[in-house]
């Protein structure tokens, strides 16, 4: 299993912790986070989007439809030349 990824607080560089999340649809979700450094005490709201596909899914969703990403597209473009 994969470590959760550490974000550190833009004003101190402290851990900037996620302490909740909501899901406002299966491709989007609003996240408040606070930083550990209680002198800075720095705490914000971001959102954590997916927008494109890098690989497909094994069990897909067929409610889900997402573009492949335009990287993956030049680089399949870049190998037919």
């Amino acid at each position: 299993m994969s470590r959760p990824s550490r974000t550190k607080c833009p004003h101190c560089g402290s851990s900037f912790p996620i302490r909740n999340s909501v899901e406002l649809n299966p491709l989007l979700r609003r996240f408040h986070a606070q930083c550990s450094n209680v002198e800075c005490g720095f705490t914000a709201q971001g959102f954590f989007q997916i927008e494109f596909e890098l690989s497909p899914s094994g069990t897909p969703n067929p409610e889900i439809n997402l573009p492949p990403s335009p990287h993956k597209n030049r680089n399949t473009q870049v190998s037919r030349v």
